[in-house]
């Protein structure tokens, strides 16, 4: 089964390669995670 999960963020102005970053190597660090997307 695949399964997908959508979230908003609103992430405060000035912050935006901060958030970018953080989110970056998400699926190293998440065990079962295969992919991630930032839209």
């Amino acid at each position: 089964m695949i399964a997908f999960n959508v979230v908003r963020f609103k992430v405060k102005s000035g912050m935006e390669n901060a958030f970018l970053d953080a989110h970056r190597n998400v699926a190293t660090e998440w065990a079962g995670l295969r992919h991630a997307s930032i839209v």
